[in-house]
């Protein structure tokens, strides 16, 4: 095996061979206030006793129906 097709192999293997889907998720929030849940495509998560923020914010992203490809969803605040 030449020291060329050495390189190209090692190149090629260097190479990212799959590329995952970009998913944005957007909270929208007012300062100061706890959130009680979100609401999103007409979905309500509520916020469990004693869920952290973030815990929140994951639960919601897992719970959100992601495409194919890119993809966003944008999460309002539940009021009251």
């Amino acid at each position: 095996m030449s020291n060329l097709q050495r390189r190209l192999i090692k190149l090629e293997s260097s190479m990212i061979s799959e590329v995952k889907p970009l998913r944005i998720a957007r909270f929208i929030v007012d300062v100061g206030i706890e959130p009680k849940g979100y609401i999103c495509d007409g979905v309500e998560i509520i916020r469990e006793p004693d869920e952290s923020i973030e815990a929140l914010h994951k639960r919601c992203s897992d719970a959100a129906t992601w495409l194919d490809g890119n993809s966003r969803h944008i999460f309002h605040l539940l009021n009251g």
